[in-house]
């Protein structure tokens, strides 16, 4: 083997070393300078952070909650580590946007997307990917943290108390949330109570559809224009809606607002379109909450 050749394939080899170790971290705003006082300047120092609370996990991804500074200064975050992503989600994101992106990129896209449509979500702070070979290996994606309650949470503290007045409007107003996000041909699957945030808590007149924030954005699909994918998300909601909390009428309400921008050929088949795959999903996973 001539020199050149040795020179290539110690070159060649370390083009492998330096992807196989690649961690890229993409700022918004000025956080970049924020996270340097803290001492997290490089994707493995915030993607190993120790200093955090776990708050969700499972064997794909997991949520920790950690807390930057003091006193004026203080900052809540939240930060999602996706490790290893199945190849069919390295496949969405290629139909998604058209080229592949890591999962925390997707989420990215994704949330600056709805803060365009002025659709409520979390704030992007940043977001980090490390490749092996080409391939996602690992990444994370973080925001600050939601000045709003969860409606899970809203729902089963407080339900009780509410004024029927009261909740119609939540109903009514996911309901708007769900007709807007398809109107912009934008469907989310995991569209649950636990997945929308509630904001001006104390006003009683609301909440409004600029009131509701949604989070968990990864399965967030873009240029979504078939009927059957809105049914999804529209059932997603119904399922989580427990008989406990939300009555018959509430339900007939969240789907008569639905129906009120969409044309009428279409009423009777998403109408059977939900309860077919609320059934569907009640069969195949546990009763929520």
């Amino acid at each position: 083997m001539k020199m050149d050749d040795f020179s290539l394939c110690a070159e060649w080899s370390g083009r492998l070393v330096s992807e196989h170790n690649m961690g890229k971290v993409e700022f918004a705003g000025n956080w970049e300078q924020f996270f340097r006082e803290h001492d997290l300047r490089s994707f493995e120092d915030i993607f190993e952070y120790s200093g955090g609370a776990l708050i969700n996990r499972n064997k794909k991804r997991n949520v920790i909650a950690m807390t930057l500074g003091d006193g004026e200064d203080r900052k809540e975050f939240f930060v999602k580590r996706f490790l290893r992503p199945h190849f069919k989600d390295m496949l969405f994101t290629l139909s998604n946007f058209g080229h592949f992106c890591s999962q925390a990129a997707c989420e990215w896209k994704n949330a600056n997307f709805l803060l365009q449509h002025n659709i409520g979500t979390y704030r992007p702070v940043c977001f980090g990917f490390r490749n092996a070979f080409g391939l996602e290996k690992e990444s994370f994606f973080m925001t600050e943290k939601l000045d709003s309650c969860c409606l899970k949470d809203f729902v089963t503290e407080n339900w009780s108390d509410c004024s029927q007045a009261r909740k119609e409007k939540i109903v009514i107003a996911i309901a708007k949330l769900a007709r807007k996000l398809h109107g912009l041909n934008v469907c989310m699957p995991d569209l649950c109570i636990w997945h929308i945030f509630l904001r001006n808590l104390r006003n009683d007149d609301g909440p409004g559809v600029e009131d509701l924030a949604v989070i968990d954005l990864h399965r967030m699909r873009m240029n979504a224009r078939s009927i059957g994918r809105k049914i999804r998300d529209l059932a997603a909601m119904n399922y989580s809606m427990l008989d406990k909390y939300f009555d018959d009428h509430l339900r007939e309400l969240l789907i008569s607002t639905y129906l009120e921008g969409v044309a009428a050929t279409d009423h009777k088949k998403i109408v059977l379109g939900i309860q077919k795959r609320t059934e569907k999903l009640k069969r195949r996973r546990r009763t929520p909450i």
